[in-house]
């Protein structure tokens, strides 16, 4: 357990080991991965938000469906994401996927 101020150093010599250094997380700008700009995923309402607030907040929703199970879980869909409750409250935020496009498709095509 790190204390308030202390060091990554000495947290590892408490444990006999070295920090692991950071692993970069960045492409290099040539990448394919980075020559796409994506889109930012839709802003969607935080975990805990009750029914009402995301009424009031994000307008209402394009779908309501009915609660199943006990607890009762409720799905509403948005139209670029679904929120799912239980009983009033919040719990998960779906986007759904949109994957970026393929580059060279015509590579892809499987010899005949």
């Amino acid at each position: 357990m790190l204390l308030a101020g202390a060091s990554t150093k000495a947290a590892a010599d408490d444990y006999g080991a070295e920090p692991t250094p950071p692993r970069a997380t960045t492409a290099s700008p040539s990448s394919p991965a980075t020559s796409a700009v994506r889109p930012q995923p839709p802003s969607t309402p935080p975990r805990g938000t009750s029914m009402a607030r995301v009424e009031r907040e994000y307008g209402e929703p394009r779908r309501r469906h009915a609660p199943v199970g006990q607890p009762p879980i409720t799905r509403w869909d948005y139209p670029a994401y679904r929120l799912y409750f239980e009983y009033d409250r919040l719990i998960h935020a779906v986007v759904p996927a949109d994957p970026a496009p393929v580059a060279h498709r015509d590579e892809l095509a499987v010899p005949r």
